[in-house]
């Protein structure tokens, strides 16, 4: 049963009103492909495979991942936020959009410090060319990257876990929206894509023939992985797996692995705590998916619809008290959820 927070708002008859231009604005829609697929992309933020981070999506499972194909060998190619966002929207390895300076100035740099030239694929993210080349209905709601908003009709951006936050919201007279207290991020992502992909003019009798692409990015189970409190005393007995790689030094090996100090019981504590909230957290991405899949089935276009359901990279392990191993090259960072659903798809 989806369980999200906030009330799913009525679906709207008409476009909302024209808003003034702004950088981002998407370039002009191309001929609609009136055989083309539609499409969602779920990319979530730190979810893994090794330590755990598929088993809280039990609803994903059943609804997509056993009507699709598991890429079991799937593995991110930069395990840094950033660069891997960017080289998913691009389609560009790493060595290919980088920044020769040390940090991007600003014009190139609008969330946070990635190491990314992204003028390097302005005008050809993923959102640019399917609504040029193939007249997609593009929207994007969670967190963004550089470039990433130019594609879009609808963007709701926000890098925030947990109640409240601020949004940009192409939708809002101040291009902004202040959660409430009442607003948990995941939840509110989940219902706004909902709510968009209701509207007369995405999959109703006024959208021309164009396919729809959804673009749905939860912070979720990035640190602090802050739950929704319904799911508040849900996971319990979950930890982190102690694999033959928990806790191992070894002098022989390079100077992160053997200059760690070992793990002490405290922040043994604090690692399963974190695993468990992780497990709490990813249970409303799950919850949105589902109702993702719901909102599709009832606007009969579950038949010609492509799923991929990913994240950008693997396991964060951090705080204030743990060092992060974040940005390593060892399968935790590496392997990554990616589920694909859809027509033709065994």
């Amino acid at each position: 049963m989806l369980l999200l927070l906030l009330p799913l708002i009525a679906p709207s008859q008409n476009p909302p009103a024209p808003q003034p231009p702004l950088p981002w604005n998407p370039p002009a829609a191309g001929p609609p492909c009136k055989d083309c697929p539609n499409i969602i992309f779920s990319l979530t933020d730190d979810q893994d495979i090794e330590l755990g981070g598929w088993k809280p999506m039990k609803q994903t499972q059943a609804l997509l991942q056993a009507h699709g194909a598991e890429l079991v060998e799937w593995r991110i190619h930069t395990p840094i936020c950033s660069p891997s966002r960017s080289e998913t929207v691009s389609g560009r390895y790493f060595h290919n959009i980088k920044s020769q300076a040390a940090v991007p100035p600003p014009k190139l740099m609008p969330a946070a410090s990635g190491h990314i030239n992204a003028s390097l694929y302005e005008g050809s993210t993923f959102g640019v060319l399917l609504r040029k080349l193939k007249g997609y209905q593009t929207a994007i709601f969670g967190k963004a990257n550089f470039n990433t908003y130019e594609g879009f009709d609808r963007w709701f951006q926000g890098a925030f876990l947990g109640y409240g936050g601020r949004w940009e919201d192409n939708e809002s007279p101040s291009f902004h929206y202040k959660g409430k207290p009442t607003d948990y991020a995941t939840a509110l992502l989940g219902n706004k894509s909902i709510e968009w992909l209701e509207r007369a003019n995405v999959t109703g009798d006024q959208n021309d023939g164009r396919p729809f692409f959804l673009y749905f990015a939860p912070h979720c189970p990035h640190t602090p992985a802050t739950p929704a409190k319904w799911y508040a005393d849900e996971c319990k007995g979950v930890g982190a797996p102690r694999t033959p790689a928990y806790n191992y030094t070894n002098d022989g090996f390079h100077e992160l692995v053997a200059k760690q100090p070992p793990l002490s019981a405290a922040d043994a504590i604090l690692i399963d705590d974190l695993a468990r909230l992780r497990c709490q957290c990813l249970m409303s991405v799950d919850d949105a998916h589902a109702g993702l899949v719901e909102a599709v089935k009832k606007a009969g276009k579950w038949d010609n619809t492509y799923w991929v359901v990913s994240s950008h990279h693997g396991y964060n392990l951090g705080s204030h008290r743990i060092p992060t191993n974040k940005f390593l090259l060892y399968d935790h960072a590496l392997r990554i959820p990616m589920i694909v659903k859809g027509p033709g798809i065994p």
